[in-house]
């Protein structure tokens, strides 16, 4: 492994790590892991997969685009060019870089192991195979010990609600309530305001005489976001939070209210609406259609666990990014 030489004030809990392919959307993912690595005050880790088509992809439904042909000069111009275009967005950064071998979710996996974050573009070189190779993506997501980004595009309508905020998928299970902590930090690293998502939709009853009125089911669910609400809010007072309680299938709200948003959060398992997220459809839906990068929190410990010694976001500096 290569090391860039740098200077900075290091949390040691784990580097940030980011995969390339020599796509754009790698290089995005370089540009908002180098920006996270220094705000986080972390090393920021670089890695490339060869030996098989280093590939990088979640959306199947992708076609290729002229910017997306492969680059000339190797796989170590690829880990050069990553390194001199993380410094744009920390130029202090300490930059170590991997070259791997295997397949690309494997090296990624095993990346994870160690780090505080993993962060990978929602599309790369090949994207049109997707049907063969964009497990990719979810396959990391869904197995890595560690909160995983997928680095999509931010697109803002006229109508968005959330536009520059961190927005988080809320469902009351244990997965959501990390992801909430996720999102809290985040958006206290970013001095940003926090969108919680509640989606959820009437049971069909078995009879009439069953039947639930819907402003008892609505105050039901607005009293489970107010008790997940009140665990975090203890560790981050200052962040502003806005309640969106919606009935809606859970994919489709996720992707509105992603509208501009800074980042969406959501967690890799839950109950009800949010229930196997990476595991079938709302999943492929939301790394889809977002409008937003993505991150993903499974169910081990983060670096953003308000009973760990680094759960509280350092301050924010002259030189850290958004």
């Amino acid at each position: 492994m290569g090391a860039d030489e740098g200077v900075g004030s290091l949390d040691h809990s784990g580097p940030v790590v980011v995969g390339i392919d020599g796509s754009s959307s790698a290089q995005a993912a370089v540009l908002w892991a180098a920006t996270e690595a220094t705000a986080r005050g972390r090393v920021l880790r670089i890695i490339h997969a060869v030996g098989q088509q280093a590939i990088l992809v979640v959306d199947p439904e992708a076609t290729p685009g002229a910017d997306d042909e492969p680059r000339p000069g190797g796989p170590r111009r690829l880990l050069d060019d990553a390194v001199e275009h993380a410094r744009t967005a920390g130029p202090h950064l300490v930059i170590e870089t991997r070259l791997a071998t295997g397949a690309p979710a494997a090296a990624l996996l095993d990346e994870g192991t160690n780090a505080c974050l993993v962060v990978l573009g929602s599309r790369g070189l090949g994207g049109f195979t997707g049907l063969l190779l964009g497990s990719v993506g979810v396959q990391v997501a869904a197995h890595a010990r560690c909160p995983v980004v997928v680095v999509r595009p931010t697109v803002a309508t006229s109508s968005a609600r959330s536009s520059g905020r961190v927005v988080v998928g809320v469902d009351g299970s244990q997965a959501s309530d990390r992801a909430l902590t996720f999102g809290f930090a985040a958006a206290a690293r970013r001095s940003l305001g926090v969108t919680m998502v509640r989606a959820w939709q009437p049971p069909v009853p078995v009879h009439p005489s069953l039947l639930i009125p819907l402003e008892d089911l609505h105050e039901a669910e607005h009293l489970q976001l107010l008790a997940s609400l009140a665990t975090v809010r203890q560790h981050y007072p200052g962040v502003d939070v806005t309640i969106a309680l919606v009935n809606d299938h859970p994919a489709h709200a996720l992707a509105v209210e992603s509208d501009g948003a800074s980042l969406l959060v959501v967690g890799s398992r839950g109950l009800g609406g949010f229930a196997g997220l990476l595991l079938g459809s709302v999943s492929q839906a939301v790394l889809r259609h977002a409008r937003c990068p993505v991150a993903v929190v499974g169910p081990g410990p983060t670096a953003d666990d308000p009973t760990g010694p680094s759960a509280l976001p350092r301050p924010m500096s002259a030189g850290d990014g958004t």
